[in-house]
């Protein structure tokens, strides 16, 4: 059998011997079925149905597993491209160990998945434990890339061996695959086994699942236990695609659909065995209390509209509840179809109103004189449908209650005071956010008190003001600093929630050795009180000083202003400047001209003016901006030996045109992206073109379009394609930084200008714009796939802003040609030539390829009379090469080809076709640009 495996592999994977069965993945909280895993089968002819017991190992031992590895993979690919719109669900894949040292394995998944534009996120990759053990670096690398690429990355086969944990210590997965198998049956022991494992699971932040499941009583189990799919022969066997299908079918089952799989997704990442199940990510190393261990009752309450359904209770919240009068709770425990809110206690409706629109709530009441509390928390959003995580707790069960009360009215008058409340203790040097108002958009994060300190240094705090701010948290000196009066304070600027700076008081108040509250609130108004009398006094001490006026000026006053040195480069910059063009920092244009900053579409002016404010020390004063609303001035900067060292520019904003530039500036802009719409476009093209008939200065037009956008749309509901559009302009604008104009023109479709000198530039721009398909993309918290069709044409090509549009449009059409699907082709090419379908001429439009194997072409038009010529239908015509068919002298008919796409210039020639074996006489034209030719068709 060995052998004969051996002798047939080539001719099993070419006659597709190998079949590709599936095994589907059900979600417990929904028993709805939500993936599919990849198996392989070889339904060989002479020796039947070989399961992968016989193959898998002969293949391993002689190193040819790769093989079957890459046609399963191709396989999966294709079958994930043809579900399309029918179905949606990720299948995983399982990689031998073997892969990744036979061949880049992470290539060839990224190749047929580009080939395919198959979304990453559908495809999983399965990695036992005995792959990592055999080499962990080069695991390291693999896994790495897979995840930073977008995949999700499984562990396979979690407990088989005997370095699960280890591995799970050092290595990030996304999903455990757990295999019920190990444990032999479902005893108090394997319960208590499986229970830590989902645990530990969800404590490091892994999904679950179990396979092998096979009864009622082991789904049951693993649903109260929090684990979140299953896969075992309870929901189907591994089966072919088309038979999993139609099993799921009449079964009466359903699938997930992908608008629910992020949500469903994000409940699942609910502990339910957790301690502490209100708690964040970042708080789960703190220690529990008494309080929180008498807190663990709880449930999942799923919101549509007015609708309320229970989707999960575990027993402590279900004994905790029913003691108090379960109606007071909850009206019904669980009703299959869920119901209205108004059926539900007044108390617990505006908790669960309260908690969608807040994110989260409390609610305190007395019931047979115990105090009792309810707490709520948002845990997903999609759509109408919003998921809450529901406790109740018997507080009166809790010793220190009433100590609990006097500290909760204190910490109450403490948040109505400050905009921020954390907790730090040098011991162990952590820091715990306990309070963010919703005035504040950023907060001292939980975590590591000393990263904390410097993250909060370099995003938060005004660049002068953060050496300060670190002096004032240093933890070495803060004991001694604040021991003498209980707690210090200081004055800092620091972003508030609209992007700006403002004054804030930082306060650190001493609650015992080693603890002290970390507080913040607004202080804008008392330092400006501040600074006034103190300003007031110097005035009168006659110590108000140049370099003190310079300081307020540059950071305080309402002034935009600029200075410059003799090279025209960034020197320094006022604070109103910097806000006004939205820069974050001086550093984004320290040393930079105006030139590099791509700011003018004519820089000649520009220039000019500021040389002879250097040359000559000439003062420049006149009124700029698209309705001259600006009025700017130049003067030169003297050093104190008359010498002109540099220049200070400023301008201010006439009143009178500020509503007016508004009203252009939103008739310009795209409302959903930001960024520019036609009109906006369309102007700024007509300055690009001016300055190239002018100067010679030439432009590129870069169309680009999301790939199938349709699809998102219907997979995830027209929120999230907005969300996909508004994502992409925002990295298409990113790539081109501020050199390029950015429009989004309609739909899905943008332009991009670009003035360049050399060649190099529009390259390394089409390549950024390009990558943006190979980068993860997130949005709404889901991981999503984009791919783009990109076309560019040079203003030189034609120096015809139409001609510009059509040739760059068309290239967009036609880029990747030979992997976007056929529909799509003919749906573009039909669109620029449906006026040559009725010529009485037979009629074809090609794309002249360059590949390894020489020139070739690929058809994209054809019109009915060259349809009634060959009598083929456009699906045999459409999309296929030249060299396939057609033409016997193919080399000839090539030069014809490139003479007319490549040179513009139209010739005539003699041809044999061997599929309708007749002669005919055909003429090459130019069309469209470069790249393309058209040929017409008389039999002889």
């Amino acid at each position: 059998m060995e052998q004969y495996i051996l002798e047939n592999l080539d001719q099993a994977l070419e006659q597709d011997h190998i079949k590709v069965y599936v095994q589907p993945v059900v979600r417990t909280l929904t028993r709805q079925y939500c993936g599919m895993e990849a198996l392989a089968r070889w339904d060989d002819p002479e020796h039947g149905l070989l399961l992968p017991g016989k193959f898998i190992s002969v293949l391993e031992d002689h190193r040819r597993i790769h093989e079957l590895d890459i046609y399963v993979l191709n396989k999966v690919c294709k079958t994930l491209k043809s579900m399309n719109r029918r179905l949606d669900v990720p299948v995983s894949v399982n990689l031998s160990r073997l892969d990744y040292e036979l061949c880049d394995i992470f290539e060839i998944v990224e190749s047929a998945v580009r080939a395919n534009k198959v979304p990453r996120s559908s495809l999983c990759i399965e990695i036992t434990e005995s792959v990592i053990a055999n080499n962990e670096q080069l695991m390291h690398r693999y896994i790495d890339r897979f995840r930073e690429a977008g995949y999700s990355v499984w562990m396979d086969d979690f407990g088989s061996g005997y370095s699960s944990l280890n591995v799970l210590k050092d290595f990030m997965f996304d999903e455990l695959k757990i295999d019920m198998r190990f444990l032999s049956d479902i005893s108090s022991r394997s319960r208590t086994i499986l229970a830590s494992i989902i645990n530990m699971a969800k404590e490091i932040g892994i999904q679950t699942l179990a396979e092998g499941v096979e009864t009622e009583e082991q789904f049951e189990f693993l649903r109260n236990i929090g684990c979140e799919k299953v896969q075992g022969y309870l929901f189907g066997k591994p089966m072919p695609f088309e038979d999993c299908l139609r099993h799921v079918e009449q079964g009466g089952g359903t699938w997930e659909s992908p608008r629910l799989r992020w949500y469903y997704d994000n409940i699942g990442r609910l502990n339910v065995l957790s301690a502490r199940p209100f708690h964040s990510d970042n708080e789960s190393n703190m220690p529990i209390t008494g309080l929180e261990l008498n807190s663990i009752s709880i449930a999942i309450l799923e919101l549509k509209g007015n609708m309320a359904e229970m989707l999960f209770a575990n027993q402590a919240f279900e004994s905790t509840a029913s003691a108090i009068d379960w109606p007071l709770i909850w009206d019904h425990h669980r009703e299959s179809e869920g119901i209205p809110l108004n059926r539900i206690s007044q108390r617990i409706q505006k908790l669960l109103e309260d908690t969608r629109s807040e994110g989260e709530g409390k609610s305190l009441f007395v019931y047979d004189n115990d105090y009792y509390e309810l707490r709520a928390r948002t845990l997903a959003r999609q759509g109408d449908a919003c998921s809450i995580l529901m406790s109740v707790t018997n507080l009166s069960e809790i010793s220190a209650m009433a100590n609990q009360k006097q500290l909760d009215e204190g910490l109450r008058s403490l948040y109505s005071v400050y905009e921020q409340v954390a907790l730090i203790n040098l011991k162990d040097l952590t820091v715990v956010s306990l309070y963010l108002d919703r005035t504040s958009s950023h907060k001292l994060p939980t975590g590591n008190l000393l990263a904390r300190i410097e993250e909060n240094a370099e995003q938060r705090i005004y660049p002068d003001d953060r050496e300060r701010f670190r002096q004032f948290m240093d933890p070495d000196t803060l004991e001694e600093r604040a021991a003498r009066e209980g707690g210090i304070s200081i004055h800092l600027r620091a972003l508030s929630f609209h992007g700006s700076y403002s004054w804030k008081c930082y306060q650190l108040v001493r609650i015992r050795q080693d603890a002290y509250y970390f507080l913040i609130r607004a202080a804008e108004k008392e330092v400006r009180e501040l600074q006034a009398k103190y300003h007031a006094w110097q005035a009168k001490d006659g110590t108000l000083t140049p370099e003190l006026l310079w300081d307020n000026v540059v950071n305080h006053a309402d002034l935009k202003f600029f200075w410059k040195d003799t090279k025209r480069r960034f020197v320094g910059a006022s604070r109103s400047f910097l806000d006004h063009y939205h820069f974050r920092s001086l550093d984004e244009i320290l040393g930079k001209t105006d030139e590099d900053m791509g700011w003018h579409i004519h820089n000649d002016p520009y220039r000019d003016e500021e040389l002879k404010v250097l040359n000559e020390g000439i003062i420049s004063h006149k009124v700029e901006g698209e309705d001259q609303e600006i009025v700017a001035t130049k003067i030169p900067l003297y050093s104190q030996d008359g010498k002109i060292v540099g220049l200070i520019g400023s301008f201010y904003q006439s009143d009178s045109h500020l509503a007016a530039k508004d009203a252009v500036r939103q008739a310009r802009t795209d409302a959903l992206t930001g960024l520019l719409n036609s009109r906006g476009l369309y102007e700024d093209m007509y300055a690009y073109i001016d300055e190239y008939e002018l100067r010679g200065r030439d432009f590129a037009l870069i169309e680009v379009s999301i790939d199938d956008f349709e699809d998102f749309n219907t997979r995830f509901g027209y929120d999230f394609g907005d969300s996909v559009i508004r994502e992409t302009g925002r990295k298409l604008l990113k790539c081109c930084s501020n050199k390029a104009v950015v429009a989004r023109i309609s739909g899905f479709y943008y332009k991009v200008l670009r003035q360049y000198e050399t060649q190099d530039e529009l390259d390394e721009l089409i390549a950024r714009i390009r990558q943006i398909a190979a980068e993860p993309c997130r949005v709404s918290e889901a991981s999503i796939s984009v791919y783009l069709s990109v076309g560019m044409a040079l203003y030189s090509e034609t120096r015809n802003r139409e001609n510009m549009e059509m040739q760059a449009e068309m290239r967009r059409m036609t880029d990747d040609v030979e992997t976007i699907s056929q529909h799509q082709l003919m749906e573009n090419t039909g669109h620029i030539f449906h006026v040559f379908d009725e010529l009485p001429l037979a009629y074809a439009v090609y794309k002249i390829i360059s590949g390894p194997g020489g020139g070739d072409a690929i058809l994209l038009y054809v019109n009915k009379c060259f349809v009634d010529m060959t009598r083929l239908t456009h699906k045999d015509l459409i999309g296929r090469r030249v060299s396939n068919f057609f033409v016997q002298d193919a080399g000839n008919w090539l030069r014809m080809a490139e003479e007319a796409g490549l040179n513009g210039k139209s010739s005539k020639g003699e041809f044999h076709d061997t599929h309708m074996d007749c002669d005919f006489e055909v003429t090459a034209y130019p069309v469209i640009g470069p790249g393309f030719c058209a040929f017409t068709f008389n039999r002889k």
